[in-house]
């Protein structure tokens, strides 16, 4: 099959913003262009169909499902994404809007601040002045929920703005997407640089409050559904009484080693508190292709039972076996993950995924085409297959001097298909921890 450039940026919807409609709202680390979601929902829907994201980050998918008339589901671990594509995928009126801002606006200008917050290293990050007005700021919030004078919704609104302003008000760089202290904001600190977070945090308020409105006026003709499934891992599916299976599945798994995507965003989950410093290390073990493992799981070098990626993960145990254990476990989560995909998908219908191959100990990992496997040795049929540049998606530069920068989006297009007739040998969900081993599995399934 021939690998083709998509260029979606160039080739489909060349007139359309990366950030339109509500997809600005709030940054998120290596979230993919809402072009790669809205060519494949046209391509492969029709209005009233479901799609799911079975790793939604901050919704992109979903939105765009909903601005075609699609109804969306999404999946994510990570508290602070799924809040996020909450907000972006919740429309709001614009006077609803208007009277919780001017309430919200008026209690700033009046609130006196009861209790500073407090979360580990708080002031190593923020000084005294932006702890007291950030403080101000989500109390006032909360106070007003509480009291009944804002709803969920636009609770949640605020949330997310009070969100986009926490690293504008601190000394983690904002052109970083790790939470890094760099020798220039190094030097603001040692200056006693001032934040003004309440200024920072009305502006967010006022911008992003046309956008939400504004994705009213475009979806309020549109009877669609967009809904989060509570989880704590990405790998089961549980869709919702109302979505019996689905229409097609888009989504951009994360990388194996490649980003820390909880500790990217520690200081907004421990200002929202929708985590602490425990939560985030269950979020970072929890997570697919994470790092956080006890030694004793990688001790003994592991197989996937694909002959390709293992002679990667041997080559890797004698490098480094954590190192050799994350590629393997990371495998062998994503297959668990695409057997879900094939049992929650309709029969002929689209699964997409869009990742990138990463390098970690020097070693490339060919991911796009290990899942290309696991991903036909699980009922798929491989459609299409290419990549799309990446251009400045607030990925990280190198972790270290054994890593790359990821400058591909690998697009793999596949089509479920019945299961084989005969039975094969594959990898089995046994527990990785515990050892994993094969066995024959049966071919088909109810």
């Amino acid at each position: 099959m021939r690998c083709k450039n998509f260029n979606f940026r160039k080739n489909y919807f060349s007139s359309i913003s990366s950030n339109y409609v509500t997809h600005g709202l709030h940054s998120y680390t290596a979230k993919f262009i809402p072009h790669i979601p809205r060519y494949f929902i046209e391509n492969y829907t029709k209005e009233g169909d479901i799609v799911l994201d079975p790793f939604a980050g901050s919704g992109t998918s979903l939105l765009e499902a909903n601005i075609l008339g699609r109804h969306s589901l999404g999946i994510d671990i990570n508290p602070l994404a799924v809040l996020i594509g909450k907000v972006k995928t919740t429309p709001i009126k614009k006077q609803d809007l208007d009277i919780a801002q001017k309430k919200l606006f008026d209690k700033l200008d009046k609130f006196s601040v009861i209790r500073k917050a407090n979360f580990p290293n708080i002031e190593y990050w923020f000084n005294e002045e932006s702890i007291l007005e950030l403080s101000k700021i989500r109390q006032s919030i909360i106070e007003l929920y509480e009291k009944n004078e804002i709803n969920k919704k636009t609770k949640m609104f605020f949330d997310v703005c009070f969100s986009s302003i926490i690293r504008k008000s601190s000394f983690a760089d904002p052109l970083n997407p790790k939470t890094y202290c760099s020798p220039k904001m190094k030097r603001l600190k040692e200056e006693k640089h001032k934040f003004y977070p309440i200024k920072y945090f009305k502006n967010s308020v006022i911008k992003n409050s046309k956008l939400v409105s504004g994705l009213y006026d475009s979806l309020k003709d549109k009877k669609v559904k967009s809904f989060f499934i509570p989880t704590n891992n990405t790998v089961n599916v549980e869709l919702p009484s109302w979505a019996k299976n689905v229409d097609l599945i888009i989504t951009s798994p994360p990388y194996a080693n490649a980003q820390e995507y909880f500790r990217n965003f520690k200081l907004e989950l421990f200002w929202l508190g929708l985590t602490d410093r425990e939560g985030l290390l269950k979020l970072d073990k929890n997570q697919i292709g994470g790092e956080n493992h006890a030694a004793l799981n990688y001790k003994d070098l592991q197989k996937t039972g694909y002959v390709d990626i293992d002679r990667i993960i041997k080559r890797l145990f004698y490098i480094n076996k954590k190192s050799s254990y994350i590629v393997y476990k990371y495998f062998f989560n994503m297959e668990k993950a695409i057997m879900e995909y094939q049992r929650v998908l309709k029969k002929g219908k689209h699964c997409v995924i869009v990742v990138g191959n990463n390098t970690v100990r020097g070693v490339k990992i060919p991911i796009n085409r290990t899942l290309i496997k696991i991903a036909e040795n699980n009922g798929f049929k491989l459609h299409d297959y290419g990549f799309d540049l990446i251009q400045n998606r607030k990925f990280m530069t190198k972790r270290n001097n054994d890593a790359e920068v990821i400058k591909r989006d690998w697009v793999i297009d596949l089509v479920k298909m019945n299961y084989p007739t005969a039975p094969r040998v594959c990898l089995r969900a046994n527990p990785p921890d515990g050892g994993a081993g094969y066995q024959i599995k049966s071919a088909r399934r109810s």
